[in-house]
């Protein structure tokens, strides 16, 4: 694919690249959101989701936790700037506040169960609506979870433009947690919600493998390597979008 200027020379999207959304997204006072997926802007014009997303480059990361996918997205937002959207830390924010849904969230996540389907596409949706008309691309991480995720996505906002697996043992997925706990101080980095999202990734991710293969969108990468390969493998499937 390259960078979003075209000259191939590793300068940045003109519009600068973006660090991973840690803050909750919200739509702009101007934009009302309709489940319908349409929106209304302060001119009165209707525009689709669609409209704003259909020239974007979108490239989903799947990966169990402790795969290597934020040091890789972190990469590859500095080298094609790219807008980093993380799932689990849109959902942790959200958890965050002091609502029923908030509440909810947290209580699911701590369990280490999957959040439900109507909750995670309204918390991305309007985080990729923030960002569809600045951002050079987007790379989504942790999502989707389920089959499910991928269809509503489909019928929101149409196919991604690549979905790249990261292919590790759980032996090494949980090593590498266990050592991340230690300092992260996320909430759902203690033993027992890493071993229901272990086995929760393992038991789902199969479906929607085989769900973008029939689809020709998947790349998988052996993430059990070192950083910096992965990330040579990983540039290398970007740039075969062009």
């Amino acid at each position: 694919m390259g960078n979003c200027n075209g000259n191939g020379q590793g300068d940045r999207c003109p519009h600068g690249a973006h660090s991973p959304v840690t803050v909750r997204s919200r739509l702009p006072p101007q934009v009302i959101c309709f489940q319908s997926g349409d929106i209304v802007a302060s001119g009165g014009a209707l525009t689709s989701v669609d409209e704003k997303l259909k020239t974007q480059k979108i490239i989903f990361l799947i990966g169990g936790p402790g795969a290597g996918k934020d040091i890789q997205c972190e990469r590859l937002v500095a080298k094609y700037g790219f807008t980093h959207m993380c799932m689990g830390d849109l959902l942790r924010v959200e958890a965050s506040f002091p609502t029923s849904r908030g509440r909810q969230i947290r209580d699911i996540m701590q369990r280490g169960d999957i959040v439900p389907l109507d909750i995670v596409m309204t918390v991305l949706k309007d985080a990729l609506l923030t960002k569809a008309e600045s951002a050079c691309g987007f790379l989504v991480d942790g999502f989707p979870r389920e089959v499910s995720q991928a269809q509503e996505f489909e019928r929101m906002i149409g196919h991604p433009s690549l979905v790249v697996v990261f292919e590790c043992s759980a032996e090494t997925m949980v090593k590498r947690l266990v050592i991340r706990g230690q300092t992260s101080h996320r909430f759902d980095d203690n033993e027992d919600a890493i071993k229901r999202r272990m086995e929760s990734y393992f038991k789902t991710d199969e479906p929607i493998i085989e769900f973008y293969n029939r689809k020709k969108l998947i790349r998988k990468i052996l993430a059990e390597e070192s950083p910096e390969d992965v990330f040579l493998k990983t540039c290398a499937v970007i740039d075969s979008l062009e």
